[in-house]
């Protein structure tokens, strides 16, 4: 939009220079004009022509400001309504997760791809994913449980998954979702794990890759 403006403001400037410029050759020749009944005719032709060039010029900016209000006023809005996830990891007597949604608008279609980190034990490739959700309502959150984690946990028993991951936080792995909004826009968040958060997870990114 600056961009936009600054050229628009340079257009309009021109704008300025060229009326200015035409108003005086319009209104210099009846000026000039002997007759004193044409001459006030003629002057009051240019004066007129010269008004409505100007008022042209006032309408084109106050046109370009509305839209300018109204996008920003779109934006803001867009903002203020969109959804906004957050992960974190539970106490043992609850669900691994949850996933809240922490904006005022509902996230649907919410797709979870597969984690992958490699054990800082035993060397292996460890991969789970959390399975995917039709919708997170504005302000709730949703909570996965042990049979919720889809893959390939070297573990099975709840506990064993839930303490399982907490010890692997350390190892920043990243958990990765795409959701919509209402409009169908598409937003893409990264969650990595991180030891020094209190909900274990920490937002690397969160934004629209695609609109609706």
């Amino acid at each position: 939009m600056r961009i936009w403006r600054k050229g628009y403001r340079k257009l309009l400037f021109w704008l300025f220079i060229g009326w200015t410029i035409s108003s005086f050759f319009i209104i210099l020749p009846a000026l000039n004009e002997y007759n004193p009944k044409r001459r006030g005719e003629n002057l009051v032709s240019a004066v007129t022509f010269s008004l409505l060039g100007g008022a042209g010029i006032a309408a084109v900016w106050t046109a370009r400001e509305t839209f300018d209000q109204k996008q920003v006023a779109q934006k803001q809005l867009g903002y203020s309504l969109r959804p906004y996830l957050r992960i974190q990891l539970n106490d043992p007597s609850r669900p691994i997760f949850d996933i809240a949604n922490d904006g005022n608008g509902v996230a649907l279609d919410v797709r979870f791809e597969k984690t992958k980190f490699r054990d800082d034990q035993t060397g292996r490739i460890v991969s789970f994913k959390i399975k995917n959700r039709p919708l997170i309502s504005a302000h709730g959150f949703t909570t996965v449980s042990p049979r919720e984690i889809l893959g390939g946990l070297p573990v099975g028993a709840p506990r064993q998954q839930y303490d399982y991951i907490k010890s692997k936080i350390h190892l920043h792995f990243k958990i990765i979702a795409t959701y919509k909004n209402l409009k169908k826009d598409v937003f893409k968040v990264i969650f990595v794990s991180d030891e020094t958060y209190n909900d274990s997870f920490r937002i690397e990114s969160q934004k629209i890759i695609k609109r609706g």
